[in-house]
């Protein structure tokens, strides 16, 4: 009874575990010069280690036992961060030198930024595999990149001068640190996805929280901001209340196959938005954006695209400028099937039955074929247009009226993507109802 009374003693007499300390657990062979050595700024460290700690035997320590050592002390190491991605007008401005075009692979360190021009974006790596995608107009400066050597914890400290950034933040171990300072507050996570946007115009910052938890501080007040909400923050006050972030758009109507001419995409608009932005990628993960523009209506006109498989998401904003849940679509540029060639008739040719029958050759990638028919060459006054034919000709189901007609035919293959119409053939008919 006696003995457990004075452990529990011991205990109450232990000082707190401080938020700002490092725990280590000692290994056999340790002493306190060579923990120092390897862990600590330098050897002369030990006698803090040992007071701080109530140390009594330096030379031969317990394996097992705790020792608590504060952030402060531990030695911090370098170590930079990797361009893995970018796209169109990014320069690299190391410390105190010259801005020049940036490139993939190249290393940022601590005190360089990294600057995109208009449509530009890069997607930096750091040493943790977090990710920071820098978006279009924007400046970020690395204050701080480096790792606590050997206690796996990672201290990464941005300044976003202005524009947006999204970063994906890996779980981050105790007493890690990653941030992002704007003029108007600083974002701090542990494990996140989220964005935040620096208005250097008027000391603005807005951040939106898409995974994890963000505290965001202004005025020495924090705010924090669990996923799926965002605050903005002004110079010199306390940062909003969270307020729900919009929700995705509705992209399930756009197509998955488009051809390299079909360039505009449009969507239902949404309950609450004042504008929209759409981003485009041929990296499922956003780590390049072809296009990164901020609209004013639900519809966007892509640039112009090679053939390839690209992704394409689409967020709302609302009145205080927080953007939404993205809506991600997926879809390829491939060339049209070709234009069918027409058969029978011949070009104007008189036929005496009155429902005409149109044959043409097959299209190798056709899953279906549209005719048209009109009066005029133009297809421009009452064209008529039968779509979902499965076969290479059609046959008008009733008479048509004596005259002069044209006709046209055009491929569709399994996705929709439908070739340019033939050449327009005319044909008269002078005949009679079919017996």
């Amino acid at each position: 009874m006696h003995r457990v009374w004075a452990v529990f003693c011991l205990l109450l007499l232990a000082p707190a575990l401080s938020a700002d300390e490092w725990v280590y657990t000692v290994r056999p062979g340790d002493n306190l010069w060579n923990f120092s050595n390897e862990y600590l700024k330098g050897v002369e460290y030990w006698p803090k280690v040992k007071a701080l700690n109530g140390i009594t035997h330096p030379r031969q320590l317990q394996p097992g036992t705790r020792l608590r050592i504060p952030v402060a002390w531990l030695k911090h190491q370098p170590k930079p961060a990797r361009l893995i991605a970018l796209h169109g007008d990014v320069k690299h401005q190391p410390t105190g030198g010259t801005a020049r075009a940036a490139k993939v692979g190249m290393s940022v360190f601590s005190g360089d930024a990294i600057e995109t021009g208009p449509g530009g974006s890069a997607t930096i790596e750091f040493a943790d595999g977090s990710r920071l995608l820098i978006e279009t107009g924007s400046r970020v400066v690395m204050d701080t990149l480096g790792v606590f050597r050997e206690t796996g914890m990672v201290d990464t400290s941005l300044r976003l001068e202005r524009g947006r950034v999204e970063s994906t933040v890996k779980p981050l171990k105790e007493n890690s640190r990653f941030q992002i300072n704007t003029p108007a507050a600083v974002a701090a996570v542990r494990g996140t996805r989220y964005r935040v946007q620096a208005d250097a115009d008027h000391a603005i910052m807005r951040s939106e929280v898409l995974e994890g938890n963000v505290g965001v501080t202004g005025a020495d007040v924090t705010q924090n901001v669990a996923a799926g909400f965002g605050t903005v923050a002004e110079a010199g006050r306390p940062p909003a209340p969270p307020r729900a972030l919009l929700p995705a758009p509705e992209l399930a109507g756009l197509p998955r196959r488009i051809g390299p001419d079909e360039r505009r995409l449009s969507w239902p608009a949404l309950s609450g938005a004042e504008t929209y932005r759409a981003q485009l990628s041929a990296d499922p993960s956003f780590s390049a954006l072809l296009m990164d523009q901020a609209l004013t209506g639900p519809a966007v006109e892509l640039p112009r695209l090679a053939l390839g498989d690209y992704v394409f998401r689409v967020r709302a904003g609302d009145d205080l400028g927080l953007e939404g849940q993205s809506a991600v679509h997926s879809f390829t540029v491939a060339m049209a099937p070709t234009a069918p060639s027409p058969t029978t008739p011949g070009d104007g040719a008189q036929i005496t039955i009155n429902q005409p029958w149109l044959a043409w050759h097959a299209v190798e990638q056709a899953a279906s074929y549209v005719v048209q028919i009109a009066k005029d060459k133009a297809f421009a006054q009452d064209a008529d247009t039968i779509a979902g034919i499965h076969t290479t000709h059609y046959k008008s189901p009733v008479p048509l009226p004596d005259g002069h007609y044209y006709w046209r035919v055009a491929a569709v293959d399994a996705y929709g993507l439908r070739s340019e119409f033939s050449a327009a053939r005319g044909f008269v008919l002078v005949g009679r109802p079919e017996p």
